[in-house]
């Protein structure tokens, strides 16, 4: 078995229920909602349909995992709009590993999970950076633990920043979120754990 939680960052759709192999394991999680981490096995299928939704209706998207051994936890986000039929922009779900920390560093993740921007830069205002990081992909980092501002930069402008402190032995995932020219507004959200 390995323990999964998700992270619901789909700015489309309110309330989800997710099913694992048909079976209901989270009822109406919302918008920036996270889940605890709950066992799954080795191969399964994640269902997602709106809440209250009977258990017989289609789901709104669906994913089959099939994990490697070694892997001991996954964080998923779910990303995407329910609504778009433009497949790149679809509702998609990022599976990640939870990986083994060092210590005097720790992991930041950046993702680009805003379907209303299809490019964008990742900066730190001491200048590192990660550039061009296209709607859904990830880049990842060691990093030593401070306290940084973090801005995302698309054509020359800033259109998000928000500070993190980036603690020794924890992951840190900086997620470009929401819509441009409607609610839910851009954002850069930031989770930290273990």
């Amino acid at each position: 078995m390995v323990k999964l939680r998700l992270i619901h960052i789909s700015p489309d759709v309110s309330g989800l229920d997710v099913y694992l192999n048909n079976s209901k394991v989270i009822e109406r999680i919302s918008y920036k909602m996270i889940s605890q981490y709950f066992d799954v096995p080795n191969e399964c299928t994640l269902d997602f349909r709106i809440s209250g939704a009977p258990k017989s209706s289609p789901p709104v998207f669906y994913v089959k995992l099939k994990i490697e051994p070694e892997i001991f936890s996954l964080t998923a986000f779910l990303i995407g709009l329910v609504g778009s039929k433009d497949k790149k922009d679809g509702i998609n779900v990022l599976i990640l590993p939870d990986q083994s920390l060092t210590q005097n560093s720790a992991i930041v993740r950046f993702i680009n999970a805003s379907p209303a921007v299809p490019i964008a830069t990742f900066k730190f205002k001491d200048g590192s950076f990660v550039q061009n990081l296209e709607y859904s992909k990830v880049a990842q980092s060691v990093v030593s633990p401070s306290k940084k501002v973090v801005q995302v930069i698309k054509d020359g402008e800033t259109i998000a920043e928000n500070n993190i402190n980036i603690l020794d032995r924890k992951f840190h995932e900086i997620l470009l979120i929401g819509l441009i020219e409607r609610k839910p507004s851009l954002e850069l959200y930031i989770l930290t754990h273990d």
